[in-house]
């Protein structure tokens, strides 16, 4: 998988170039448990997104059950918020952010996250990043 994680990494980092974003990362399902984590990023500010266990709630959650594109044009915490449902953009500061199902098959097998750390709204960079979804969905395929 040596190879894998560097073609990983690296169309992380390109797409993060490519859209003018501050953070891309992809969550993968971890074989033999039902839960996600994020396993690489690009433009991290620590280590903090590797320790990140979904909840089936917030926006990832919301991509996994409707396996569909959601956009977070701008997110500001409320309080009373339940930190766990956002803790990838709490982690990395992000104040904008695209997540995007990456399917295997006929499934989701993980979630590819955009995000700036300021307001934006992203639009011709939609193609590129559901692309890059696709792409690594083929790459985790083989």
């Amino acid at each position: 998988m040596e190879n894998g994680a560097w073609s990983i990494s690296g169309m992380l980092s390109w797409l993060r170039d490519e859209t003018n974003a501050d953070f891309a990362a992809i969550a993968l399902m971890e074989e033999h448990e039902q839960r996600m984590r994020w396993q690489y990023a690009s433009g991290n500010r620590n280590e903090r997104y590797k320790k990140i266990i979904f909840s089936r709630k917030g926006m990832i959650g919301n991509v996994l059950r409707s396996g569909r594109l959601m956009m977070i044009p701008s997110f500001f915490p409320k309080s009373g918020d339940d930190p766990s449902e956002y803790a990838i953009l709490l982690a990395e500061g992000l104040k904008s952010a695209v997540a995007v199902p990456v399917m295997r098959e006929e499934s989701i097998c993980g979630v590819l996250l955009v995000g700036c750390r300021q307001i934006r709204v992203f639009t011709e960079e939609l193609s590129k990043i559901v692309s890059a979804a696709e792409w690594l969905g083929d790459t985790l395929r083989s």
